[in-house]
């Protein structure tokens, strides 16, 4: 059984002050492939990028379809399918192995149905802040029916139908850079890639370690239930940061150490 860790920002700031890079660098390199959430773009992991780059691992950082410099790519066939062939296919042609997949947000949802797929390629699965769906749910089934309602009748009437990006303050981003950097590179998400069921979740569990990161400080309620579900399942193990929803951007050094830990 996974031991269950909980950190704070305090403390994890406090255990680097001790810990040096070179002695806290896990004994084996993996290749970190960083899946971003709605609305961003693989943009968003700069900074986590270079630390994890910095402590010796291999990163890479996609750009799912229709999104950051692949918005132009935005078409009525962009759906949850389109987002977990791009991983997949990432994988594939970079002939990626030992690789931690780590999912922020809604990347919860193509994270799962790539690691089904090349779950031989997979050392660790991590959602960070994310979604953990079971096969046939939706990022819909995560919101009240009427706004679910209101999205079909918008796809129906426009195939092409996106979601306009939150401020970057609901993402916990409140450095005056900062969320002038994170507000310039948001885009609208394809709304289909809500709307589509998830249909490939490895079934009967996965013998592959997975970690869940929650960021409380502030939380997003939307990932209430799925934070609760996890924290009991004895698959996972279970960190909860004080950090914002965008901690890549907001603390990448805190992230870094989190995931850092998870390797031995």
């Amino acid at each position: 059984m996974e031991r269950r860790t909980f950190m704070t920002a305090t403390a994890a700031i406090a255990a680097s002050s001790v810990i040096s890079p070179v002695a806290s660098q896990p004994r084996q390199q993996y290749t970190f492939v960083l899946v971003h959430g709605a609305w961003h773009g693989g943009w968003c992991w700069r900074d986590l990028a270079s630390e994890l780059r910095n402590h010796g691992q291999l990163v890479t950082t996609p750009t799912l379809t229709g999104l950051g410099e692949r918005a132009h790519l935005l078409s009525p066939k962009v759906d949850l399918e389109t987002h977990i062939s791009d991983i997949v296919s990432h994988i594939d042609s970079e002939e990626l192995n030992d690789i931690v997949l780590v999912g922020h947000s809604y990347g919860g949802f193509p994270v799962r149905g790539a690691a089904a797929r090349r779950a031989d390629n997979i050392a660790h699965v991590v959602y960070l802040d994310a979604f953990v769906p079971v096969d046939g749910e939706m990022v819909a089934s995560y919101v009240p029916t009427d706004r679910l309602a209101a999205w079909k009748d918008e796809l129906d009437s426009n195939p092409v139908s996106t979601l306009p990006p939150l401020p970057p303050a609901a993402f916990g981003i409140t450095a005056p850079d900062q969320s002038a950097w994170v507000e310039r590179r948001l885009v609208p998400h394809p709304l289909r890639t809500y709307l589509q069921p998830l249909a490939t979740a490895t079934k009967g569990g996965t013998h592959t370690p997975q970690h869940y990161i929650a960021c409380m400080s502030p939380k997003l309620d939307v990932f209430d239930s799925t934070r609760e579900r996890i924290s009991r399942d004895k698959s996972f193990s279970f960190t909860e940061l004080s950090a914002g929803h965008d901690v890549m951007v907001s603390d990448p050094a805190l992230l870094a150490r989190t995931l850092l830990s998870y390797l031995g």
